[in-house]
């Protein structure tokens, strides 16, 4: 980084640094070696209480879903909500 050069932070950007996550860091890749570095709930003071029950509520449902249908697949392009705090997919079409 240049001397003098202003850096900003950005919700946005969280977790899409290529230079940390890779070339393929707008992708979800749940078996990324660092995948335990992300910053979704934040962190220190500022970490997010319900953190801990989000992902135990993502691990159950997405183990549910794989165990009662192991061939899902995804079927079509994902359309993305464009927010900014709690980004994530608006469509996510799959295939059972």
């Amino acid at each position: 980084m240049p001397a003098g050069a202003i850096v900003l932070a950005s919700l946005a950007g969280a977790n899409r640094d290529e230079d940390f996550w890779g070339p393929d860091a707008d992708r979800l890749r749940l078996d990324r070696e660092n995948a335990r570095r992300h910053v979704t709930f934040g962190g220190g003071a500022h970490y997010c209480l319900g953190g801990a029950l989000a992902r135990i509520q993502g691990r159950v449902a997405i183990g549910e879903l794989v165990r009662r249908f192991p061939d899902v697949e995804q079927a079509g392009e994902v359309r993305w909500n464009g927010l900014l705090s709690l980004r994530g997919p608006a469509h996510l079409p799959i295939r059972l």
